[in-house]
Parts: structure tokens; C-alpha cells; sequence
């Protein structure tokens, strides 16, 4: 007898849902033989489970040992698609989210690969399975995964950022041409790029690890700043070699 994930809206807000967590989660039901006695045993149950749900400090549940959903070994593990729709759910969840809908969204989004199949599409009935059972699985070990889940999640985006940041070509010209409207491409140019390195179809692009598209990435990246600085170097020996001759 546990509050599950989807019981959590339930016993959220000002108003608590006492009839619910009553049919739901304790299980009583209003049958003519019930005498009162029964019911008032049953509604204790269901405000004892209800002020201990509303007394945990969700921000401090962290992984359960006995949580039944598996993990990836690395966040950067799943496909490209599912960091994608990860990132776009975290960061578009706000004050007036649904907090159940974005907690099992993530975690499916997550953990889907892991424990139904490698293939990863939110489309398809096991997902839409796989997400129902994390509705039902206990809420405290969800708020948990859900939260270690968002912290993996924050700090891949942030160590992702340092590489790149430090392979940066920084050109002023770019920015003045306006360079930073092509990031809305960014996702469309990745897997262009991906389909002609591997020599893949845009579905299997979707599918290689978020590691794997990154580290592509970087090397790219690493590549041109490379090539930059070379340039750098050939046009400051250039401009030497002329003031040389001139002296």
C-alpha cells in the first residue's frame, strides 16, 4: 500500500484528493456489509498515506535500491532522438507543467532503451506501455530516478559545452552575418552530417548514441579550430616575412 507515481497530482495542491488515494491506493470500496468501523480504519489510512506523500522533500529523493527501472550505464548513452526529446521536455517544463506527465516522460524517454528495446521511438505502443508502467511504479523511487536523471542530463549539456567551447572558432564576422540563426538547424544539420559520415539513412542517424553524434561533432570542431589556427599562424609568418623585407 504505496503512493505511485500518478498518485502524486493526487495528493499535491491545496485540496487533497482523499477519495481517490481511498479507492486507489488503500483499496477500500463502499459495499453494503462495510460497516463504519472498516470505513473509518480505511480513511486514517488514507490521510496517514496522504501527510507523509505531502511531508517528503521531493528536491532531496535520490535513486532507490530497490527501484525496478533500469538505467542507462551513461545518460550520453541513449539514442540522439531520445536526448533530443529529453532536452526539449526538461527545458520547456515549467510552474504550470504537469509535474506526472513531464516525471514519467523523462524517465521513459530515458530508461526505454534499457529495459524494452534498443530501438527508440516515443511513437510506438511499447513506449506508450513503458510509460504507463512508470505511472504506476512507486512515486518516491521515480521523484528519485527522475531527479538523478535531470542532474546526469545537466551536467552531460554542461560538459558537452566546456569541449566545444574550448574548440571554438571565434570569428567576428560570423556573428555580425548573423551566424547564430543557423542553430535552429542544428539538429537537421547533425543528421545530415552523420547520414554522409557513417553512410546511413536519416532513421539509423536517429538512432546512433548521443555520444557517438557528439563526439562526431567535436572532432569536427577540433578539426577547424585546428585549421584555424593554422591559418593564424601561415597569416602572422606571412606578415613577418614582408616587414622583414622591407627593413
Amino acid at each position: 500500500m504505496r503512493l505511485r507515481l500518478k498518485d502524486l497530482n493526487k495528493i499535491a495542491g491545496d485540496t487533497p484528493d482523499v477519495k481517490g488515494i481511498l479507492t486507489e491506493v488503500v483499496g477500500h470500496r463502499k459495499h453494503w456489509f462495510l460497516n463504519k468501523f472498516i470505513f473509518g480504519i480505511s480513511i486514517r489510512k488514507a490521510m496517514t498515506i496522504i501527510k507523509n506523500g505531502r511531508n517528503l522533500d521531493i528536491s532531496k529523493l535520490r535513486l532507490h535500491k530497490d527501484c525496478t527501472i533500469s538505467l542507462p550505464a551513461n545518460i550520453d548513452n541513449i539514442t540522439f532522438r531520445a536526448m533530443i526529446e529529453l532536452q526539449s521536455i526538461i527545458g520547456n517544463s515549467n510552474e504550470d507543467s504537469d509535474p506526472v506527465e513531464v516525471m514519467s516522460s523523462v524517465i521513459a524517454i530515458t530508461c526505454f532503451s534499457e529495459n524494452i528495446q534498443d530501438y527508440y521511438d516515443s511513437e510506438i505502443v511499447e513506449f506508450k506501455e513503458f510509460k504507463e508502467r512508470v505511472l504506476n511504479e512507486p512515486m518516491e523511487h521515480m521523484i528519485g530516478l527522475y531527479n538523478f536523471i535531470c542532474e546526469t542530463t545537466m551536467e552531460s549539456q554542461l560538459e558537452w559545452k566546456k569541449r566545444f567551447m574550448s574548440v571554438e572558432v571565434k570569428n567576428p564576422d560570423t556573428k555580425k552575418a548573423g551566424i547564430h540563426r543557423m542553430q535552429q538547424f542544428n539538429i537537421l544539420m547533425t543528421l545530415k552530417t552523420l547520414c554522409a559520415d557513417f553512410n546511413c539513412s536519416y532513421d539509423e542517424a536517429w538512432q546512433m548514441s548521443y555520444a557517438l553524434t557528439q563526439t562526431n561533432s567535436y572532432a569536427k570542431a577540433t578539426y577547424d579550430h585546428i585549421h584555424e589556427n593554422l591559418r593564424i599562424l601561415k597569416e602572422h609568418k606571412m606578415k613577418a616575412e614582408r616587414l622583414s623585407k622591407r627593413s
